[in-house]
């Protein structure tokens, strides 16, 4: 029988596959707990100043050759070992798990059901979990059926579990195809994006291919493994072909990253990065092309942002400078107080992109009173240092008002943390903390000058003249 059906006996498929898991899943929990063995010995000789074992990993390539020693030394144990490793305990288990699925799936229907699709797509990582709960359904749909009907389940309850889930599990297979091909219309086509189409057409595939084997009733089982079989065949010649010219993901993008620009795109939401440096000659020959047409079209912005890219060494290092670029500037924006302070042009440079453009968008609000949301009291408030220091007082909206103290070096504003003090507290990391408050009305106060600086007494600890203080 096996050698007159070959491939295409499910049973020696079954068993061969769930045997290569079992073993390389062993293999794998041996390497890890090599890796364990090792760092805890690590740490021991550490204890007596031996650092061999930490000297010999700093090394790049021994890593790499322990776990491949270790892994094919618990290859070849498990191969040993054979007779006594079954896959199915692993078969067992698995099973244990598909009615809590089939829940986790009902649920999720029931509940998009009410809720509708509108907060699903939201992000990329939508399809990505919806296609790995179809991928793991179809996991524990084989394991159920088994490798022929005396090894499956025989319950009545876990048959209609396994035929419900099998007809279920085309609904979240369908929305994760869907979610793709939306992100795909709106950021055009990558080499992830064309895998994940591919990925979750095949998940979507498998899912239509249960659910009607079970609608056509009769033997569902036996044609559910058929399925397995010939979609296994599908997949690897599908993975085949990703291996040739026939899907070559780098061209397909290129085309799809060129008529988007072509269409109007902002030159930000292209690919340009990934067509210059990352697929290679049909990306770069995409990227000449689009520059030919922007020179032609005289978009010297176009140009000179792929003339930037191509002269970046990373793609960190172009995104930065384009965020420099784009930072706004605070000069003239910020109001100062006590009335004659100034800060000097440039004051703001030393603040992350983060703290400016929160800066920025706190100024571009309005306290109740109509005042400007945004101001900065600078004055000599640690005489001892030397230096000028400021509070930065900033309105986020309603009743909050942020607080930042800063320190002024050489001219330019350096963030040194919290602004404490007494009067108004709030609970700050579950507990109650000296970190004062204030209201959008006692902000509007500060902008109309009215306050007043007082000297705040301390003790301070003085030795042959040397003075020392905490400081916050």
């Amino acid at each position: 029988m096996a050698e007159r059906d070959g491939w295409r006996d499910y049973a020696r498929l079954f068993d061969t596959a769930w045997n290569i898991v079992v073993r390389y899943t062993a293999a794998w929990l041996f390497a890890g707990v090599a890796w364990g063995v090792a760092y805890l010995s690590d740490q021991l000789l550490g204890l007596v100043g031996v650092d061999v074992i930490a000297s010999l990993i700093e090394i790049e390539v021994v890593p790499y050759i322990f776990t491949g020693l270790v892994l094919g030394l618990g290859l070849a144990i498990v191969h040993e070992l054979s007779d006594y490793v079954s896959p199915f305990l692993l078969i067992q288990l698995l099973r244990v798990i598909l009615p809590v699925v089939l829940v986790v799936v009902v649920v999720f229907i029931a509940a998009l059901a009410v809720r509708g699709l509108n907060d699903l797509f939201g992000q990329f990582s939508a399809a990505a979990t919806m296609a790995g709960v179809v991928l793991a359904a179809v996991t524990l749909i084989t394991t159920a059926i088994g490798r022929d009907d005396e090894m499956s389940v025989d319950g009545r309850g876990m048959l209609l579990a396994t035929q419900a889930l099998s007809v279920l599990i085309a609904v979240p297979a369908a929305l994760a195809l869907y979610a793709v091909w939306l992100r795909v219309g709106q950021y055009g086509l990558t080499p992830a994006r064309v895998a994940a189409m591919l990925g979750t057409f095949v998940t979507l595939s498998y899912a239509l291919a249960f659910a009607a084997s079970i609608l056509m009733r009769g033997d569902w089982r036996g044609r559910i493994r058929r399925v397995n079989r010939y979609k296994a065949v599908a997949v690897v010649v599908l993975c085949a072909l990703w291996m040739t010219p026939v899907i070559n993901a780098e061209r397909l993008s290129t085309a799809s990253q060129l008529a988007r620009a072509e269409g109007g795109a902002p030159p930000e939401q292209v690919a340009l990065w990934e067509m210059a440096h990352e697929w290679g000659k049909p990306g770069k020959a995409g990227l000449a092309a689009l520059e030919t047409r922007a020179q032609a079209a005289q978009d010297t912005a176009l140009v000179a942002r792929i003339a930037k890219m191509r002269a970046a060494t990373s793609q960190w290092r172009f995104e930065q400078a384009e965020e420099d670029a784009a930072r706004p500037s605070l000069d003239g924006m910020v109001p100062v107080r006590p009335e004659g302070a100034v800060l000097p042009a440039g004051a703001f440079d030393a603040l992350s992109q983060r703290d400016v453009r929160s800066i920025h968008a706190a100024c571009a609000r309005s306290l109740p009173g109509g005042e400007k949301g945004c101001v900065l009291v600078i004055a000599e408030f640690e005489p001892l240092s030397g230096a000028q220091g400021a509070i930065g007082i900033y309105y986020e909206g309603g009743e909050f008002v942020q607080l930042t103290a800063y320190e002024i070096l050489d001219g330019q504003l350096r963030r040194t943390g919290l602004v404490a003090g007494q009067g108004r507290t709030g609970l700050v990391a579950g507990q109650v903390m000296s970190l004062p408050q204030i209201l959008p009305a006692q902000m509007a106060q500060i902008l109309a000058g009215d306050f007043t600086m007082v000297p705040v007494p301390r003790y301070v600890l003085e030795v042959d003249g040397v003075q020392l203080v905490p400081r916050d």
